[in-house]
């Protein structure tokens, strides 16, 4: 049956645009309706945040993301060689959980892999599919956060509105780099909840609720450990709960002073909890090397900061979804802040909003290098400001309709409808046409070369740069790295990472080592100064441990000798 349905999509394919907008209408109409109805009303001295429906406004956003996304979903294939990284990574931390003991992430930290795992764990197989849809998971939950922040601050409609730009980004958004599962999901959706809990600090006039910010402190304290190059943003939004907590001049100073212990402990706690497995585990060297150390390198190697920026701003502009997305955010900021930013009640939430988008820019720029999912870590704060400034003026033009439905007529036209112009004149997503050969799952030759002498429980590990193949395998890895770029690459630890290598090699004695530098291989290509045997010591434990079995497309395949002799 299933196949009948995909089959049906590849020749109908009027039939996702009309799934897709019917959804994305939906949500437009709902939030604008009730706006336009209640810009007719008088509203309460304070907005009053609704409880009601909060689940189901949730559903029919991930049902929306859905709708418009897919076709890509069932797509077998890589997309980037990250995504298929962090899916190897979850693969064998499903048999070994110990993070920098059984895998090494980069740049990456811990929870970027270990959030593929709930859904595996319910049965989904750790392949592109699973990853991909716990992207959605994850985009969703960084909607429902900046639903509650201008909730807390204006209420249930302004926030639905306030929602609706960044819904329609990551509906629209088509490129490669904005639909993989990316190392910014997780620390998106931890920003993005951390500040719906800072939003609610801040509505509360006199002593907050400790839970409020322990559990604010723990998203803060997360980030860092979801990737380093996210942690000046948690660092960002700490100051400003800090700021928030000690300019309560009702609440007296110690209460103050004890508020920001506790929302700093909370902070430490899971710093304190990793940092405590690492060091019981033994694994503190390779931790600071992997993790540390190596994040500052990979800054070091990137490129002039002005030939970065310039590069994203290409890209940012190349891809029509995004520059349709933060332009008109902009202009409402700057036009609506402005008109509300004398009023002392609404000064506060812009501010704060306006630097998380400045530390954002920062993010972005600060590794110097020019991979286009970077700039998804503009999207939520760059939504952020734009709905607190819509949010603020919708709340001073409460006894004005006519201003209030003329902000929402321009809010509609430049966020929402222009968007959404530019996206109808758009292809399909290419996957259109091809779902029922997807569906089949072809596998590459490799992979079913490999597949054919292995069984379960064996484990795989590639010299080169293909974790592809630990996706179409299913094997886990039998060295901590999904790719070798680190030990093949000249820098720094180049020979502590070789050294590394070898010694799990000889330990862990993996079933199958494959070689992929070869002609027109990712990264590496040159087989003769980038292949296994360019690392002598390496090459003489292949040799002793090893026979190589087949050549398929390039791809050297090697199997345990004991195995052969089965």
């Amino acid at each position: 049956m299933i196949q009948g349905v995909l089959g049906w999509f590849d020749v109908h394919v009027w039939a996702y645009w009309l799934l897709a907008w019917s959804a994305l209408a939906l949500n437009y109409a709902w939030p604008l309706r009730s706006a336009w109805r209640e810009s007719s009303d008088t509203p309460p001295a304070q907005p009053q945040p609704s409880r009601g429906h909060g689940v189901a406004w949730a559903l029919l956003v991930f049902l929306t993301l859905l709708a418009w996304r897919w076709p890509v979903l069932l797509n077998p294939g890589n997309l980037s060689a990250d995504e298929s990284q962090q899916i190897a990574g979850a693969l064998t931390l499903a048999r070994h959980p110990l993070f920098w003991s059984s895998i090494d992430g980069g740049t990456a930290g811990p929870l970027d892999y270990f959030a593929l795992l709930p859904l595996h764990l319910l049965g989904v197989p750790e392949d592109f599919f699973c990853a991909r849809l716990t992207g959605l998971l994850l985009i969703t939950a960084a909607l429902v956060g900046l639903r509650q922040a201008l909730r807390a601050l204006y209420g249930e409609t302004a926030a639905r509105v306030g929602c609706l730009p960044v819904l329609s980004f990551f509906a629209f958004a088509m490129e490669a780099d904005f639909l993989h599962y990316s190392t910014e999901h997780v620390p998106l959706a931890l920003f993005a909840i951390a500040a719906g809990l800072l939003a609610r600090l801040h509505r509360v006039a006199g002593a907050a609720s400790r839970s409020l910010m322990i559990w604010l402190g723990v998203v803060l304290g997360s980030m860092p450990w979801a990737k380093l190059q996210a942690a000046p943003l948690g660092v960002a939004l700490g100051v400003l709960a800090i700021g928030s907590l000690l300019l309560r001049s009702a609440v007296p100073l110690r209460r103050r002073l004890s508020d920001c212990a506790v929302l700093g402990g909370s902070a430490c706690a899971p710093s304190l909890i990793a940092v405590g497995v690492i060091l019981s585990s033994g694994q503190w060297t390779d931790f600071f090397n992997s993790y540390i150390t190596y994040n500052r390198q990979y800054v070091n190697m990137g490129l002039p900061l002005t030939d970065a920026l310039r590069l994203l701003v290409e890209h940012a502009m190349g891809n029509r979804v995004f520059p349709c997305f933060v332009v008109p955010a902009l202009l409402v900021g700057l036009v609506a802040g402005a008109l509300t930013f004398r009023t002392k009640a609404t000064r506060a939430p812009l501010i704060a909003s306006l630097v998380c988008v400045a530390v954002a820019l920062f993010v972005v720029a600060m590794p110097r290098h020019d991979f286009p999912h970077y700039l998804l870590f503009l999207v939520v704060p760059f939504g952020l400001w734009a709905g607190i400034a819509f949010g603020a003026f919708w709340q001073q033009a409460a006894h004005a309709p006519g201003r209030r439905r003329a902000a929402l007529a321009v809010f509609a036209l430049f966020m929402l409808v222009v968007p959404a112009a530019n996206r109808a004149q758009q292809i399909a997503p290419t996957e259109l046409g091809q779902l029922l050969s997807f569906w089949r799952h072809p596998i590459s030759r490799v992979s079913r070369a490999i597949l054919a002498v292995t069984r379960p429980g064996d484990t795989l590990t590639i010299w080169g740069w293909a974790p592809e193949y630990y996706v179409e395998t299913g094997l886990p890895q039998g060295t901590r790295e999904a790719h070798t770029q680190r030990q093949i690459e000249d820098a720094p630890l180049k020979s502590y990472y070789q050294q590394r290598f070898l010694d799990e090699m000889t330990r862990n004695h993996p079933t199958v080592f494959i070689d992929v530098v070869t002609d027109g291989g990712f990264g590496f290509s040159d087989n003769a100064r980038f292949g296994f045997r360019s690392d002598p010591g390496l090459a003489a434990l292949i040799d002793e441990r090893y026979l190589l079995i087949a050549t398929v497309e390039g791809v050297r395949i090697y199997l345990q000798r004991d195995r052969v002799a089965e």
